[in-house]
């Protein structure tokens, strides 16, 4: 079917104590830019004509802001322009500044995101000033608006009185007036009324105002003259909301919303947002309207085939030294790129199967599903499309190079039967979001990896025999098990103590379903008996909250929207069925 033709005949062992797979932290994986996959929505976050990446914890968001900051990946420009990566991850410099200004303003619009984006128009444009310095340093352009910014927010020694002193030493009112400005964008004129206090001598009519339209449209200009792009990287925005209460949290996100969309009447200063998933979905987008900000958003989503290509990447890397730094080569039988997913899935798992283990059982059914796939193989034309490609081919066969076909699944009865590895990797992993990420995909290989060398210490080997199908069995089924069950404890640990203030109740809910009869499903009714203290009294809309907080963090998700909140029946993924009483301790 499919298998790598030059490898050697044995797997030396001690090859797999230096065996690396990589962190699930980004920004401590050391095989990040030696493993970098570009998929389709990351492909289409690098044109110009997407802005905010949406996904997941642990989808690779920060991956992705990693290798634009470091330079190892680029946007596609078609004007082929310089490009600038400022990358903004750190969120003390922004509390700074928010914590500096926030309570001086008196708002005086009814908007309640205009103080909150007052701070991330000072914010993004001093960022992105810094970030250029270097590479304008002599420009006299830049270097003038520069001087004048910084002149302007006080963050300069001079003879004016700038912003920042305006807002700690006088008695002021500051305001948004929100103008119409080019290309239909509405243009931010923040103004300020003050009354001064003793110390400042300086009447204010000699104090300097800030007019961002224009230091943006004059830096826009000095970026266009020297044939150069900037890219401001905004990621962590959690980070930089943490701590705040709810509503402030969404006021600060929904400004910094209008601050990008403003940004986009500046076409050489390109922000770029890395929004995580829950908090993309929480906003209010009234304001600005959501016809204008989805098409410039990508949501990071890893299909089956991706996670398939991220693992054989992963094992690829390893598996060079072995076969010295040569090529592999890889045969993949046309035939089979014909025929549907299905039904390779069901031949792989027969084929996982030891021949003296065989059941009579499976024998007829291997020799049905050939039978099947010839007739339907005579009713195909040359107008019918592929199922499979040969670069998804090439992934399964890397991955069955060191991994069995087939891994142990675990039955709704507790028995343990072989799964196609394929079908495992793309039905274990999955949160309630119906994704798997790639955080939970290398914990898992990295779990792997140290079951496996425990395995080997205990059981002394010196080397492992290539078999007939031209594999290694390295890693076998109970080592992947193992892993599993491993990776199951910390995510249910990791998801329910996302909230403390509800870690208690989800665990107790939890519990409850692992050892129902049905494991796969709870009602409303069922899980708020098993609610902790905090639930005692009768307000839906807090238990509302409860279970619209664990929907998006992964943990279950309800099938019945459409129904009252207690009649909803919420479904729970595989990787949450049946916990044992480790998961909750």
């Amino acid at each position: 079917m499919r298998h790598i033709q030059n490898l050697p005949q044995k797997f030396p062992m001690v090859l797999l104590q230096k065996f690396d797979f990589g962190l699930p932290d980004a920004k401590e994986d050391p095989l990040l830019d030696a493993c970098a996959l570009k998929i389709a929505p990351i492909a289409q976050f690098l044109t110009d004509n997407k802005s905010i990446l949406v996904g997941d914890r642990g989808s690779g968001k920060t991956a992705v802001f990693r290798l634009l900051s470091d330079r190892k990946i680029q946007f596609t420009n078609t004007e082929n322009l310089t490009q600038i990566h400022i990358p903004i991850d750190e969120e003390l410099s922004y509390k700074t500044l928010k914590g500096h200004i926030s309570q001086q303003i008196k708002e005086s619009t009814n908007e309640e995101a205009s103080p909150h984006r007052l701070i991330w128009e000072l914010f993004i444009f001093s960022r992105c000033l810094e970030g250029l310095k270097y590479h304008f340093e002599g420009n006299r352009k830049f270097e003038k608006i520069s001087d004048e910014f910084h002149e302007a927010i006080g963050w300069k020694s001079s003879g004016k009185v700038g912003l920042i002193d305006l807002i700690t030493k006088t008695k002021k009112t500051f305001g948004v007036k929100l103008e119409n400005g080019h290309m239909g964008y509405v243009v931010p004129n923040f103004y300020a009324s003050v009354e001064p206090k003793k110390e400042i001598d300086e009447p204010l009519e000699h104090a300097n105002f800030l007019d961002l339209p224009r230091f943006k449209s004059e830096l826009n200009s000095v970026l266009s003259e020297s044939k150069a792009v900037a890219y401001v990287l905004i990621d962590k925005l959690d980070e930089f909301v943490s701590g705040e209460e709810y509503k402030t949290q969404l006021n600060t996100l929904q400004a910094l919303l209008q601050s990008w969309r403003d940004y986009q009447s500046y076409p050489k200063i390109k922000v770029k947002l890395f929004f995580r998933k829950d908090l993309y979905e929480r906003l209010d987008f009234s304001s600005i309207g959501r016809d204008k900000i989805e098409p410039r958003k990508v949501d990071l989503i890893w299909t089956n085939e991706d996670i398939r290509h991220l693992i054989a990447s992963r094992i690829y890397y390893n598996i060079q030294n072995i076969n010295k730094g040569k090529p592999l080569a890889i045969l993949c039988d046309e035939k089979y790129l014909t025929i549907d997913r299905q039904f390779l899935n069901e031949i792989r798992s027969l084929d996982s199967i030891p021949d003296s283990e065989r059941s009579i059982m499976d024998i007829i059914k291997h020799k049905i599903l050939i039978l099947r796939d010839r007739i339907r193989q005579r009713k195909r034309d040359a107008y019918d499309a592929r199922t499979t490609n040969v670069h998804d081919m090439a992934y399964t066969a890397l991955i069955t190079t060191l991994f069995p076909r087939a891994a142990n699944h675990k039955t709704r009865s507790n028995k343990i039967e072989p799964l196609e590895i394929t079908s495992y990797l793309a039905t274990h992993f999955q949160f309630s979001s119906n994704s798997t990420t790639p955080r939970i995909i290398l914990l898992f290989l990295q779990y792997c990896l140290e079951v496996t060398r425990s395995y080997y210490l205990n059981n002394p080997t010196e080397s492992i025999q290539i078999n007939e199908k031209g594999e290694y069995p390295v890693f076998l089924r109970d080592h992947l098990f193992q892993a599993y069950e491993r990776v199951r404890q910390l995510a249910m640990q990791t998801i329910t103590g996302l909230n403390s203030k509800w870690q208690r109740s989800a665990g107790n809910i939890m519990r409850h379903a692992s050892t129902s009869k049905n494991p796969e499903l709870i009602s409303f009714k069922e899980a708020r008996k098993h609610l902790g203290k905090e639930f005692s009294g009768e307000n839906l809309a807090d238990i509302g909250n409860f279970f619209a907080f664990y929907e998006h963090a992964g943990l279950f998700s309800c099938t019945n929207r459409s129904e009252n909140l207690e009649n909803r029946i919420y479904a729970i993924p595989i990787i949450f069925q049946r916990m044992s009483a480790n998961a909750f301790s």
